[in-house]
């Protein structure tokens, strides 16, 4: 006769682990549907949803909202050095947020910033010019 089985629960280490695993699941399932919406849309070209330049006005706000997510931002901060812009991969707020979800990008220098949002909002300095590219792909490690 066979002994009955008997389980365990598992232990935290296991549920990290699933949790884990979960997690990279969703981030595929929402780059792959973000790609496969852009084609639908007819939206982009070259994973390309938008090219800008402008200038900062006097709420120092920039802010944008697509219709799909966005996985890569490239920010030209045009301004001089210590006139920092913050990236926030959320709508527009009273000042500039800290902490996750921010990125900070230094007058005079370029950076690709991974955002995985369907908004984003740059702070900055009044009169300050500035770029961006949007793309709906991802950054690649080692490409920013």
């Amino acid at each position: 006769m066979t002994e009955p089985r008997t389980f365990s629960r598992p232990g935290k280490g296991a549920a990290a682990v699933l949790q884990a695993e979960m997690l990279a699941d969703f981030r595929h399932w929402a780059q792959t549907s973000t790609e496969f919406m852009e084609r639908l849309a007819g939206q982009t070209i070259n994973n390309v949803l938008e090219i800008f330049s402008g200038v900062f006005d006097a709420t120092g706000q920039f802010s944008r909202d697509y219709q799909v997510a966005a996985g890569a931002l490239l920010v030209n901060n045009l301004g001089i050095a210590g006139h920092r812009i913050t990236v926030s991969t959320a709508g527009p707020g009273s000042s500039a947020p800290t902490g996750t979800g921010t990125y900070l990008v230094d007058g005079g220098t370029s950076r690709t910033v991974p955002l995985a949002s369907r908004a984003f909002t740059l702070y900055g300095t009044a009169a300050d010019a500035f770029s961006i590219a949007v793309f709906t792909a991802a950054v690649i490690p080692g490409t920013a």
